[in-house]
């Protein structure tokens, strides 16, 4: 909904009013809760409720339905089941929260930028055909001819440098309905050359940031995305999320979920 600021929602449960949002966001495009309203809509999700938003003489109906099942399973997931901590205490006893499982920490890494200028440690210019680095990227995958099926046509080959003694070589490798990838390898300038693939599914490159963004179908309201950022020697993989399932809620989708999680420096 596109509303201006003089537009206020209202939160409804089991016919109770619990007041209006914040105020909504043109910039952001949303209305947050207010804390009053997320601790009631919390507790009603873990029960059949009747939850609704209010606009003037408008009503919407938030679905419940599968809510209370998707947090026991988080509770389960996370030793959570039956204590104080859980989502859903579905035998009103709190037992300790000792089975819960630690915090644990999100991997950190270091951005390191790529040195495009870095003269090479041999002093040579690399050279090798485009039939010579196909032959040798062939060899970092278990079926080629359906990994990267485009691997040896005549689209160019890019290549860059990372650094005095590593480069970055780029080769398109599928073409489907409505997604693309390419193939991405770090290969020695010299022999041995070693290549190691990163990816057949990437969509982008900038600066030692590679980029996969994939639709689950045509519209393109439902994404998957991941990246990997250059740490000096190696790409890593810095972030993986999904956007959910294809419901036509909202172009890109509606938010983004993520999977895979990582603490970036930036290393200058």
């Amino acid at each position: 909904m596109q509303l201006g600021n003089r537009h206020r929602i209202s939160l409804f449960i089991n016919g109770r009013d619990y007041g209006e949002t914040k105020p909504f966001s043109t910039a952001a495009g949303n209305a947050d809760l207010t804390p009053t309203q997320v601790t009631a809509l919390l507790e009603a999700l873990t029960k059949s409720s009747k939850i609704e938003l209010v606009l003037r003489n408008s009503r919407w109906q938030l679905s419940d339905k599968g809510a209370s099942a998707v947090m026991l399973k988080a509770d389960e997931a996370q030793g959570r089941v039956g204590t104080s901590s859980a989502f859903i205490n579905t035998d009103g006893a709190a037992k300790s929260n000792s089975t819960v499982l630690s915090l644990k920490s999100a991997p950190k890494l270091r951005f390191v930028a790529p040195n495009p200028k870095a003269v090479a440690s041999n002093n040579r210019k690399f050279v090798m055909k485009s039939s010579q680095l196909a032959a040798l990227m062939k060899s970092t995958m278990k079926d080629a001819d359906s990994d990267c099926p485009n691997l040896s046509d005549k689209s160019p080959w890019r290549v860059s440098r990372l650094n005095g003694s590593q480069l970055l070589a780029q080769h398109d490798c599928w073409t489907g309905a409505y997604n693309t990838g390419a193939g991405i390898w770090v290969i020695n300038d010299s022999k041995p050359y070693k290549p190691t693939l990163i990816t057949t599914n990437a969509t982008g490159y900038d600066k030692g940031k590679i980029t996969s963004v994939q639709k689950g179908r045509g519209i393109g309201d439902c994404l998957t995305k991941t990246d990997w950022i250059w740490t000096g020697k190696a790409f890593e993989k810095s972030h993986e999320s999904t956007t959910g399932l294809c419901r036509m809620i909202e172009a890109g989708g509606a938010w983004q979920l993520p999977t895979y999680v990582t603490e970036v420096k930036m290393v200058r």
